[in-house]
């Protein structure tokens, strides 16, 4: 009875391991089959300009060489107060703005110098005024409907305290729409490559197997309405200067351009 048992359980182990090796075998000949499917790759593009209805301006408001460090500080809030209630005049909305830089500094004498060469590096620095500045982000919106809208709000708070115009950056408020438009195109562009390309290799296409997306954004021609733009919003800032309105303005065109990357089976 005992040998009857011991037998039985090396013929269901010897059954397990054959169904096991059965297994084993039958998952390599899949990944084989995997490896061994023949594909082809395309690269889709397209390039499409967006069309700006919004624009971002950097409005510097500076005040130099005041008597007092709460000179500065007054005068340059006094000025802020006036260009925010220019833009609540011109229906600017609150939550379109923001404050993203606020400084205060001492200002010296730069060509002050000893009568004692002696005592120069004893010497306190002459001090000649106190600076202050705040910059304010500005998002104007219906560019689209009225391109001089930029214009109007950069002249009116000129004439109430803005003194600096920094970076300007145009978007295009629906730029999902304007993705989605792009992707269409590109894939269109792929799949009639892959088209052409087995047609031309005697080949079948068959399922896709994979798809890559990269979206970037490539230097225009010139600007116009329908073009997209960038700016660096660093590059923002001042300088004590006796007209009533600098701009450094650092403008970039750009188009967007979708690629897509399509792996087809063949056959």
């Amino acid at each position: 009875m005992e040998l009857e048992q011991k037998s039985n359980a090396v013929k269901i182990s010897a059954i397990a391991v054959v169904g096991l090796i059965a297994v084993v075998a039958l998952l390599q000949h899949a990944i084989i089959n995997a490896q061994n499917q023949d594909t082809i790759s395309v690269v889709g593009q397209a390039k499409v300009h967006p069309k700006n209805d919004m624009a971002i301006i950097n409005l510097g408001i500076a005040t130099f060489k005041t008597a007092t460090p709460e000179e500065a500080l007054n005068q340059t809030t006094q000025k802020v107060a006036a260009v925010e209630a220019t833009l609540d005049g011109m229906n600017v909305a609150k939550e379109d703005r923001q404050v993203t830089a606020y400084t205060f500094d001492t200002q010296f004498n730069s060509n002050s110098s000893s009568t004692d060469s002696g005592s120069q590096d004893n010497q306190k620095p002459e001090i000649i005024g106190y600076n202050g500045f705040q910059n304010i982000a500005v998002k104007i919106k219906g560019i689209d409907a009225d391109p001089t809208l930029i214009d109007k709000i950069i002249a009116a708070t000129a004439k109430n305290g803005v003194n600096q115009v920094g970076s300007v950056k145009f978007l295009a408020s629906d730029i999902e729409s304007v993705k989605q438009e792009a992707r269409i195109m590109a894939i269109a562009d792929a799949k009639n490559k892959a088209t052409a390309m087995a047609k031309s290799a005697g080949l079948s296409l068959g399922n896709v197997s994979n798809l890559i997306e990269n979206v970037k954004l490539a230097p225009g021609q010139g600007f116009d309405e329908n073009n997209g733009s960038s700016y660096d919003s660093s590059s923002v800032s001042f300088s004590n200067s006796s007209s009533p309105l600098s701009t450094s303005s650092n403008v970039n065109i750009t188009d967007l351009v979708m690629e897509v990357t399509l792996d087809y089976r063949v056959k």
